[in-house]
């Protein structure tokens, strides 16, 4: 992950705070296989994300198949949900986009939406 570095650069030590207007904020969601949980966590810190809500065991079907963590399939998801700058999104997308690309047959995805407010 030492692309991560090179693409961080465009937003590096922007730190992220309820202060940022509501407009520039979007909330992040990022689902992943547990299997790639040290790529994400990586991605994370080189971006300098501090502040987010973690869920260790989700469950949920997608294109990579059920994660139902049973007898019958027993993978399972992660989740990260953040707030983050919206200037963060293209470095978030092009770094997600990579590591499906390293492990095409696990399951990673990023959802986008606006953040209304902070309190």
């Amino acid at each position: 992950m030492k692309t991560v570095h090179k693409a961080v650069t465009k937003v590096k030590n922007k730190r992220i705070t309820a202060a940022a207007a509501a407009d520039d904020m979007r909330m992040y969601w990022l689902a992943y296989n547990v299997a790639l949980e040290s790529d994400v966590v990586e991605l994370l810190e080189h971006l300098n994300i501090k502040a987010f809500t973690a869920w260790e065991e989700v469950k949920g079907c997608g294109r990579s198949g059920p994660h139902l963590n049973d007898e019958v399939w027993p993978a399972v998801n992660a989740l990260y949900m953040l707030v983050a700058p919206a200037s963060l999104e293209p470095v978030l997308v092009s770094e997600v986009e990579k590591i499906r690309a390293q492990f095409p047959g696990e399951g990673v995805k990023l959802m986008v939406q606006p953040c209304l407010k902070i309190y």
